[in-house]
């Protein structure tokens, strides 16, 4: 199953070692939806190719009074590629749902499987839900 670390606004970065347990875990996508203080929009990266890349751009990019999410994602359905890594923008766009950075006003990720979707050869479950259900 999926891990998600949530790091809240005012709460040390995660530790190294808990990424790269995660990641070595859960090997299908990393990603992660970023939130700087008094920014409006968030920002989904899902193309980090490993755990150390991953680690090496908290260092660079996440502050201790930014909120972040991250997900290490092991697929149950659809593409294995950076598309399908989590966290997602609420949209019913194709397009969009599978983009690999841009910032957006919201993010979803999830931990789990939604066992009546996941029947697309390149969306994943995640993806048919948020479209069908979550982003109206």
């Amino acid at each position: 199953m999926c891990l998600i670390i949530v790091k809240e606004s005012g709460i040390k970065l995660p530790k190294k070692e808990h990424l790269e347990n995660g990641s070595f875990s859960n090997q299908d996508g990393i990603g992660i939806a970023l939130h700087k203080k008094n920014d409006r929009g968030i920002l989904i990266k899902k193309d980090f190719v490993n755990v150390f890349l991953l680690n090496k751009w908290i260092e660079e990019n996440v502050k201790e009074e930014d909120s972040l999410i991250v997900h290490f994602r092991t697929a149950t359905s659809g593409l294995k590629d950076a598309g399908n890594a989590h966290p997602y923008p609420l949209s019913k766009d194709d397009k969009l749902l599978r983009t690999t950075e841009l910032t957006w006003e919201n993010a979803v990720a999830h931990n789990g499987i939604f066992k009546d979707y996941g029947k697309d050869k390149i969306l994943n479950d995640t993806q048919e839900f948020i479209q069908e259900i979550v982003s109206e």
